[in-house]
């Protein structure tokens, strides 16, 4: 029965001249899901996904969770509210937030982002958030003024590195023919990933995560889960 009704979607499918296969198997969904994309040796796993609250997300987990944290095959992650047939077509992408915080791990993300800005045309948006610094205080030595100041130096300071670190990847963009620009945010990671994503119509976030699983992650949570939840955009990760 499921067979017959993906056949059906299928079909209105082949007729825009898209080549489809469908495949019905029994199963846990996120393991039959990751072994077969692993047997058939796919690009891209795109899923849709609804928000949750991190508890329900932590105690009970979800099948674009444990799919996410169970292949190293790229994600693809939708959240139909936020997506309409009208807003599907030309343009749908036009900005793609690649957020980069110096190590290897974060610019894995940017050979990807870079071939969907070849194939669309759109914008890389190459950005990285500066945390504020955490001092500690002496009431009766240091005085305020001098936290402020050294807070606001500090910061300076990350960000003039943060914005000569993300000139390179421009630079290197704008070469191979694509539009990019540079951000730098300051505050919580996830948050200013999120807000720069929101800032344009048309954005996705393309972003790269350990795929790190265990009670710590339900408990701290890391940047690409934060903004899986709270974007309105998609993210690939």
């Amino acid at each position: 029965k499921r067979k017959a009704e993906l056949e059906v979607e299928a079909e209105e499918l082949r007729k825009t001249g898209i080549g489809v296969a469908v495949r019905a198997v029994a199963g846990a969904p996120a393991e039959m899901i990751v072994t077969e994309a692993k047997g058939i040796g796919v690009d891209l796993i795109a899923m849709s996904t609804r928000r949750e609250s991190a508890l329900a997300r932590g105690i009970l987990g979800s099948v674009t969770d444990r799919v996410l944290h169970s292949t190293a095959i790229p994600l693809l992650i939708l959240q139909p509210e936020d997506i309409t047939d009208e807003s599907i077509g030309a343009g749908f992408i036009r900005h793609i937030v690649v957020p980069l915080d110096g190590s290897e791990l974060s610019e894995t993300a940017v050979g990807p982002a870079i071939e969907i800005a070849r194939g669309t045309g759109a914008e890389i948006v190459f950005t990285e958030v500066v945390k504020l610094p955490v001092y500690g205080m002496d009431m009766g030595g240091v005085g305020y003024g001098s936290v402020h100041y050294a807070e606001a130096l500090d910061t300076k300071i990350q960000e003039e590195a943060a914005a000569e670190y993300l000139k390179a990847f421009v630079e290197n963009a704008e070469t191979a023919g694509i539009k990019a620009r540079a951000e730098v945010r300051v505050g919580n990671p996830s948050i200013q990933i999120v807000d720069e994503a929101a800032a344009d119509e048309g954005s996705i976030i393309v972003m790269a995560t350990h795929g790190a699983g265990g009670i710590k992650r339900w408990v701290i949570g890391s940047v690409a889960d934060k903004a899986i939840r709270s974007a309105h955009r998609p993210v690939l990760v």
